[in-house]
């Protein structure tokens, strides 16, 4: 069922090269004990991802932990994500990247690592395993060849469906990825003149029936109370007032996206975008010079022209129709990874000889590393420059003498370090390393020896508002943080 794969001396050395840059690039994660936002509450409340209908990921590190609990098994999250990715590469190059030696091919692959946002996603020890299973399981239905036999095909379709089902079981905004996938078998097709419309047709079928089927499963009672998350969310309604919804979150998504780049980024986009762009301009002169182009591949044709269009647009699409803020969960765009694959692979179709290959890509692989070493030292920077204050904070409360069941309620945000600020500047993506947040410091305080165990917002509270704190006993107060005392609770008011 599956196509002919093979493995010679030189997708060794292409598995061993890729491998190594995928570990380079996630090195400082991999190498250095450094839980992130949701890790801390995860370590200490042993939450899954079952809320948020993520079961896969749950029960990986359940079986990691040798518990029904989570327990924190980093850095192995990483090294498995690492693994897991290198496998997906290779399969990618199989399928779309030949007549390439292995060092290009390995450069043209690194492509669908090279997304900034997954980046974000791969910052949090545990959830990073959920994050590149629910892309590499996407790509496991370009490997099946279309079998000819009707009970066969049944077979293929519903393997097909069973992996976007589990990849949507690790991350539901992932589902992108297929579409770009899907659209640049069509590219890939029009390429080398293998056109099949019935293939397009097919993964659409495919599509459908994984993601339907992933609802009713959540659906099923004993699985619905305790994936209750997605039961809750707003999509936007089919009216008028939806349409001006999705239309919305359309441009405030592209906007989020382009807001998110440095100039840097924004000249090795443009540089790889302008190649991409060369190729499809190519590829159209070529079909024109053809025959005439028949009917049944006439729509693949035109898929193929307006690709880089379609398939950044398939890099957030499943977002729009979402009722939420992008902004701050930006680690939600894994699939742009499709939008960096395909301008990868088709810079390298375009340049086509290995001494240019290399000549271009390189220098954008060197400053990807830069970014994510940048990226990290940032991540530790600010946990250094949080770290004395929390533990300031845990000591005041500590010192309190309350009754442990006494509820802390937590609002603002902390201050960031000089370092931070200057960062921001060049790299507005770095804002969605929300660390500062209220529920962030929350996290750290049990981390940081605070003896209360009940978290709760400032804004839950329906007793007392922002004037009435004016009127409130202060228990203890710095440059960062104001602690009043409300009854036998506590309000810690983060100054940012």
């Amino acid at each position: 069922m599956y196509k002919k794969i093979n493995f010679g001396k030189e997708d060794k050395i292409f598995l061993i090269l890729l491998t190594g840059l995928i570990a380079l690039y996630f090195l400082p994660f991999l190498t250095s004990y450094l839980p992130y936002n949701d890790d801390f509450y995860r370590i200490f409340k042993g939450n899954s991802w079952d809320d948020d209908g993520r079961l896969l990921p749950s029960l990986i590190i359940r079986f990691l932990g040798h518990s029904s609990s989570i327990y924190n098994p980093a850095p192995l999250p990483m090294v498995l994500s690492i693994v897991t990715c290198g496998f997906g590469s290779f399969l990618l190059k199989k399928l779309y990247i030949d007549n390439h030696d292995p060092y290009s091919a390995a450069l043209m692959a690194f492509g669908f690592v090279f997304n900034p946002f997954l980046l974000l996603a791969m910052s949090f020890q545990m959830d990073c395993l959920g994050f590149s299973l629910s892309l590499v399981l996407l790509i496991i239905p370009f490997i099946f060849a279309v079998p000819d036999c009707t009970r066969q095909k049944i077979k293929y379709h519903c393997y097909s469906a069973l992996c976007i089902f589990l990849s949507l079981n690790c991350f539901q905004t992932s589902l992108g990825f297929f579409m770009a996938l899907a659209t640049i078998e069509v590219v890939y097709g029009v390429y080398k003149n293998d056109n099949n419309i019935k293939l397009l047709f097919g993964r659409m079928f495919q599509l459908v029936l994984g993601f339907v089927v992933y609802k009713l499963f959540l659906k099923l009672p004993f699985i619905a109370n305790i994936a209750r998350r997605p039961g809750r969310t707003e999509f936007v309604e089919f009216s008028t007032k939806g349409l001006n919804d999705l239309g919305n979150n359309f441009l405030n998504i592209v906007r989020a996206i382009l807001d998110s780049f440095s100039q840097m980024q924004i000249i090795i986009l443009g540089i790889l975008v302008v190649l991409s762009l060369l190729f499809i301009l190519k590829l159209y002169r070529c079909n024109r010079r053809a025959a005439k182009i028949k009917n049944a591949d006439r729509l693949l044709f035109y898929i193929a022209i307006f690709s880089p269009f379609l398939i950044f647009l398939f890099s957030f699409l499943p977002m729009c129709f979402i009722n939420f803020p992008i902004l701050g969960k930006r680690y939600m765009l894994t699939s742009f990874s499709g939008f960096t694959f395909f301008l990868f692979i088709t810079a390298g179709w375009y340049l086509k000889k290995q001494r240019r290959i290399l000549l271009v890509l390189v220098p954008i692989i060197i400053s990807a590393f830069g970014f994510s070493y940048n990226m990290f030292n940032l991540l530790e920077c600010e946990y250094e420059f949080h770290k004395p204050i929390v533990a300031a904070i845990a000591q005041d409360i500590n010192s309190a003498s309350l009754d442990n069941k006494a509820t802390l309620y937590v609002g603002g945000n902390l201050g960031r370090s000089r370092y931070f600020k200057r960062v921001e500047k060049n790299f507005p993506i770095v804002n969605d390393f929300r660390t500062n947040h209220a529920w962030a410091v929350e996290y750290q305080l049990s981390f940081s020896g605070c003896y209360l165990e009940r978290y709760k917002r400032f804004t839950s509270m329906t007793d007392v508002t922002g004037n009435d704190l004016k009127n409130m006993p202060i228990l203890t107060q710095s440059h960062y943080y104001k602690i009043y005392r409300h009854g036998r609770d506590l309000i810690l008011i983060l100054n940012n």
